[in-house]
């Protein structure tokens, strides 16, 4: 599974790369991402997430994380759909880190995360409460405890 969600995931990264640079060069707007769209659903029938909105999910997607040398490795290792809320609902490069890390780290899904916050304010593993600083600075406690646990500079979760 987790390979077939990395392969996925280089999937729809190559395409939101691929779109982004064509609406940067060639000027692509809404009409040609409709008609790639229907180009793909075609070439591979019964297959989904060729959809318009999810194409343009896609570059989303290149664009939020392209620049970022930490996040975009980190991307690969959860499910699409957690990728899409983190984008969604995540501004903050480290409050972006930290609910990507979560679902490896815990085995829930941003959305039962999500779900356990009260108005909207995230909360921590252990479900208290927590504001923006206090998400901030647990997702450093978590980087760095999991960098404690790894032992090894070279490891997936080293900095």
């Amino acid at each position: 599974m987790r390979s077939a969600n990395k392969e996925l995931i280089a999937l729809y990264w190559g395409i939101g790369g691929m779109i982004a640079r064509q609406q940067k060069t060639e000027g692509w707007g809404k009409s040609v991402v409709g008609r790639l769209a229907q180009d793909l659903q075609q070439e591979f029938p019964g297959v989904k997430g060729f959809s318009v909105q999810n194409l343009w999910y896609m570059r989303q997607f290149y664009l939020e994380y392209h620049g970022s040398a930490k996040l975009q490795p980190l991307v690969g290792e959860i499910a699409w759909s957690n990728n899409l809320i983190i984008m969604s609902r995540c501004k903050d490069p480290m409050e972006r880190e930290f609910y990507i890390n979560q679902p490896r780290a815990t085995g829930l899904c941003v959305e039962k995360i999500y779900r356990q916050s009260i108005d909207g304010t995230p909360k921590s593993i252990n479900g208290s409460r927590t504001g923006r600083t206090g998400l901030v600075l647990r997702a450093q406690q978590m980087s760095s405890r999991l960098l404690e646990l790894s032992g090894l500079l070279g490891s997936p979760v080293a900095r």
